[in-house]
């Protein structure tokens, strides 16, 4: 109270070892006391109501982390794979960073609000989707390149090319969420809930917020986009390559949980019960739903012994072949109009067709 200048006066006096009335002093700290004693029940009961869901969504989201983390080693052991080598590894890995990023950024959403918390969210989030939609884009990218090419001029495109493209999205988010902290640092202080009845310690990232929110939506919104045009695009090439069934569930559950949830955040912020399920329940069914749709497929054929046939590395399938393309054993049948190539062997006389 001295700290903020609202001491009573007749308390002052006393403290200040000044003539007072001692009656009136002692008066006033009572006073003073049963609303300090009233405000910190207020505040502290909506947090131990909320202690017990903390942790439910605590484990379950550490539980959805910690087998994305195995799912991420195994990746690297059967990095080898057809499946594996041709979906471009290394940028598997970085959608795998983005998800463990992203079960972080819910663990963060969980925690009870103050200064450190409130800046790892701003951080987590945004970052968690440029990592793994921007790795998903980027390889994309390089597949389309490559088949849809009316040109027919074959230009290398490098993991460096696609590096650097990643390396674009991230600086940029960089930028937007390094500008937003120090333009509008956040605080951590207890607001009043659910009609002034209690209160609950909440993040106020200041006036700027909508500003950089809307950046950063604006951002992510682009690029779920691209990343349906790509999914569309390359949805003709051969199966070795083809992720455009993934990519566009992945970008589907990701939009419509968050069309759903971040409004209904908003809206229900003074029942933090229901932002507190919205958020875990929302968060992790996302990024779990995304990481199954684009790596569910890929574990299914090498748990199951399947591998592809190596011949499967064309690129559009040509409307006119009966082509059958399939796994490695079975029977490739050509129906094209083209003309077949053939060759015989020296003293066979044996024909091969292609």
């Amino acid at each position: 109270a001295l700290e903020r200048g609202d001491m009573p006066p007749p308390l002052l006096q006393c403290l200040s070892l000044e003539e007072c009335d001692t009656d009136e002093a002692l008066a006033s700290l009572a006073a003073r006391l049963n609303v300090a004693i009233a405000d910190a029940q207020e505040v502290n009961l909506p947090e131990k109501d909320l202690e017990a869901l903390q942790i439910t969504f605590y484990v379950i989201t550490g539980v959805c982390a910690l087998v994305a983390l195995v799912f991420a080693v195994l990746t690297v052991v059967y990095r080898t794979n057809s499946i594996i080598h041709y979906s471009s590894f290394l940028f598997l890995m970085g959608i795998w960073l983005g998800g463990l990023l992203g079960y972080a950024a819910v663990f963060v959403w969980i925690a009870t609000a103050s200064v450190p918390i409130c800046v790892l969210r701003m951080w987590f989030t945004p970052f968690a989707f440029v990592f793994g939609f921007g790795c998903l884009l980027t390889k994309t990218f390089r597949v389309w390149r490559l088949f849809d090419n009316p040109t027919l001029v074959m230009k290398p495109i490098t993991n460096m090319d696609l590096l650097k493209m990643v390396g674009v999205l991230v600086a940029i988010t960089l930028v937007l969420v390094a500008v937003w902290t120090g333009v509008g640092f956040p605080e951590a202080d207890y607001e009043p809930v659910s009609n002034d009845s209690a209160k609950i310690m909440t993040c106020d990232y200041g006036s700027s917020v909508w500003v950089f929110l809307g950046l950063l939506f604006g951002l992510s919104g682009l690029m779920a986009l691209a990343a349906c045009f790509l999914s569309f695009k390359t949805r003709k090439v051969a199966l070795l390559f083809n992720e455009s069934v993934q990519i566009a569930f992945a970008v589907y559950v990701v939009v419509v949980i968050g069309v759903i949830c971040i409004p209904l955040v908003f809206v229900l912020e003074d029942f933090p019960e229901a932002t507190l399920l919205l958020t875990a329940v929302g968060g992790c069914a996302a990024i779990t739903m995304a990481l199954i749709c684009i790596f569910g497929p890929k574990f299914y054929f090498i748990f199951s012994g399947r591998t592809y046939d190596p011949s499967d590395v064309t690129g559009f399938r040509n409307q006119n072949s009966t082509i059958d393309r399939g796994y490695s054993g079975s029977k490739t049948r050509t129906g094209s109009t083209a003309s077949d190539s053939s060759s015989r062997s020296s003293g066979g006389g044996t024909t091969s067709h292609v």
